[in-house]
């Protein structure tokens, strides 16, 4: 997931037995220092973000949940989604 160029998550996607499974890893505010030991996707120099470094005033993790929710839900894609936030 790239805004600007720069990788602010991660998507994954598993099929196993019919069923396919989602992921979604967003970068919020957690520190980036140990991506500057790897090469994120493969790609060297690839500068990583956080929402945190975009958005500004930063909201809570509690609203940022929320409106993620409502934001995938609204968009139809998806029938009856769960959500695990961990």
């Amino acid at each position: 997931v790239y805004v600007d160029g720069r990788k602010i998550g991660s998507l994954g996607f598993k099929i196993r037995r019919g069923c396919s499974y989602h992921g979604l890893a967003l970068n919020l505010d957690c520190a980036l220092t140990g991506f500057q030991t790897i090469n994120p996707c493969g790609y060297a120099g690839l500068e990583m973000v956080r929402i945190q470094d975009l958005v500004t005033p930063y909201p809570s993790f509690e609203q940022l949940c929320q409106d993620f929710i409502e934001y995938i839900k609204a968009t139809g894609y998806f029938n009856d989604p769960e959500v695990k936030i961990e």
